[in-house]
């Protein structure tokens, strides 16, 4: 599936949400104790139910159990592992 939205953000607009207090309206953040708030759009592509990182990697590792996940190459051969390996 191609994924060609794009958000457009003016620079003042970064400048009053990255100076919110209370974190309400916070696009990004660099400190990792900060939670960002999931926010959603009312179109087709939009209304997918959020899920974390963890669950997708749990998903897909069960989706595709016997499939390669993961290449190595040590001493001049490729060690590689299935998702269920992994």
């Amino acid at each position: 599936m191609s994924d060609d939205r794009q958000i457009l953000v003016s620079f003042p607009t970064c400048l009053k949400e990255a100076a919110s207090k209370d974190g309400k309206d916070v696009l990004w953040t660099t400190d990792i104790r900060k939670e960002l708030p999931i926010k959603l759009i009312d179109v087709e592509y939009g209304l997918e139910t959020p899920i974390t990182v963890s669950q997708l990697f749990v998903e897909t590792a069960t989706k595709f159990a016997q499939r390669k996940a993961l290449f190595v190459a040590r001493e001049g051969r490729i060690q590689t592992w299935t998702w269920s390996e992994y």
